[in-house]
């Protein structure tokens, strides 16, 4: 994971870029979910 605007998430197959307001640290593991729009991912939850 990459951090700023877009986060940018890497599962080391596949990079999508992924808008959020949460504040998200360098290489933090996460699960993002929400609506894909337009090649983002408008997050609605990050766990």
């Amino acid at each position: 994971m990459q951090t700023g605007d877009p986060v940018i998430l890497d599962d080391g197959t596949e990079t999508m870029s992924v808008v959020t307001d949460e504040h998200l640290r360098l290489g933090e593991e996460v699960t993002a979910r929400g609506t894909l729009v337009e090649g983002r991912l408008d997050a609605d939850e990050i766990l």
